[in-house]
């Protein structure tokens, strides 16, 4: 199930998500995957406090080798989280994330159940949604937290 995150006004319309990011000086250029991953990231924090959820810990690094964010869900279930951020038309999916057993293991040592969480963007302030722009005016939707087993996953939330 993909949710929008996205408010909706009171005329039904979808308000724009602005990226901000941390340098003016990078308005209208091109993110770079680190800028793309830390805007996701921002997004699925904010998604989590909403549902109830703790954030623990977070780790922007764009690498798998540990989790991006440590938090419990309200049923106060540890979570390891593996996010993945990608642009309009590319739905993200659990396999891509690489080592899925070393993850898993990671997990298992300190009790965590392994989560994958996917974020679409398009980006609405220009005629190419595909084009991940600095500053610019997005639609953000979240695949959900998917528990992965090795290949085999299941809804969390």
């Amino acid at each position: 199930m993909i949710t929008l995150l996205n408010s909706t006004l009171t005329d039904g319309s979808i308000q724009q998500i602005p990226h901000k990011g941390d340098n003016p000086e990078r308005a209208g250029k091109i993110m770079t995957n680190e800028e793309l991953h830390e805007f996701g990231l921002a997004l699925l924090i904010v998604y989590l406090y909403k549902q109830k959820g703790k954030l623990i810990s977070a780790n922007d690094h764009v690498g798998n080798e540990y989790p991006h964010l440590v938090a419990k869900n309200p049923k106060d279930e540890l979570l390891y989280i593996w996010v993945k951020t990608e642009m309009y038309p590319t739905i993200p999916n659990v396999v891509s994330i690489e080592n899925h057993e070393e993850v898993c293991k990671l997990s298992n040592q300190f009790s965590a159940i392994p989560v994958f969480a996917g974020i679409r963007l398009s980006c609405v302030s220009t005629d190419e949604k595909s084009v991940p722009v600095h500053g610019a005016g997005y639609i953000a939707k979240f695949t959900g937290f998917k528990a992965f087993y090795h290949t085999i996953y299941r809804s969390i939330l």
